[in-house]
C-alpha cells in the first residue's frame, strides 16, 4: 500500500506550487485577451508557471530523497 502524504517541512507548500503551476499554466491557453508577445508559443505567464513546477518538483524530490536516506 502507498501513501502519498507530506513528512517534511514545506512539502504542502510545495505541493501547492506545483498545482497551482498546472493549474495556471493550463488556464493561461483558455485566456482570450492580448497578453504581449508570446516567446516560442507560450506567453511568460506560462513560462513562469512551468519554471514554478520544475522548481517546487525539484525541491520535492530533493526532500523525498533525503527521507529515504534517514529511513
Amino acid at each position: 500500500q502507498v501513501r502519498i502524504r507530506p513528512q517534511a517541512k514545506g512539502d504542502i507548500f510545495l505541493l501547492y506550487l506545483i498545482l497551482y503551476g498546472v493549474l495556471r499554466f493550463g488556464m493561461e491557453f483558455l485566456r482570450n485577451d492580448d497578453r504581449g508577445p508570446s516567446v516560442g508559443g507560450l506567453y511568460p505567464s506560462q513560462i513562469v508557471a512551468l519554471g514554478m513546477v520544475l522548481i517546487a518538483g525539484s525541491f520535492l524530490a530533493v526532500h523525498a530523497s533525503e527521507r529515504r536516506k534517514h529511513e
